[in-house]
């Protein structure tokens, strides 16, 4: 395992098929993934017996040394038990109307408080759920259920 410089990243050539992975011998957890059109950053770490893996950036936007300072603030921040909270992944339906709704070109906080008020008329029971598991077809039949009766 060598060490992830920038002089190494430059040299790899693109992967001929796939994905290969070149884990730094330093910074425990930090990987290059090389592609056959890209080079990618990564932290990876097994956290509460899963793997967990978070995206850096992509190479050359993100130089090697800040992607190392990235994973060396993972390691410290997970090995202090913060990985088993941090969400991976889509957030839950109330997290993305949050911050919808932080947003500082909203009209305004009338408006807010009337977009929560749908939401917990109508979507109450979607509020903790991930975005990536309400599918289209949930959405349209709410929606009929939704025109059924008169709502706003």
């Amino acid at each position: 395992m060598p060490k992830l410089t920038e002089t190494f990243a430059k040299k790899l050539p693109p992967a001929k098929s796939g994905t290969e992975k070149h884990w730094d011998n330093e910074v425990k957890g930090l990987v290059l993934f090389v592609g056959k059109r890209s080079k990618t950053w990564y932290f990876q770490k097994d956290v509460g017996g899963q793997t967990r893996r978070v995206l850096i950036g992509r190479f050359p936007v993100i130089s090697a040394q800040a992607a190392r300072q990235t994973a060396l603030g993972f390691a410290l921040e997970w090995g202090r038990g913060a990985g088993k909270q941090i969400q991976i992944g889509a957030p839950t339906l109330e997290e993305a109307m949050e911050a919808y709704l932080a947003r500082p070109r909203l009209r305004s906080e009338a408006h807010r408080s009337g977009l929560r008020q749908q939401f917990e008329n109508h979507l109450k029971d979607w509020m903790r759920l991930p975005l990536d598991e309400i599918s289209k077809s949930q959405v349209v039949d709410r929606h009929r259920s939704l025109a059924a009766t008169p709502s706003t």
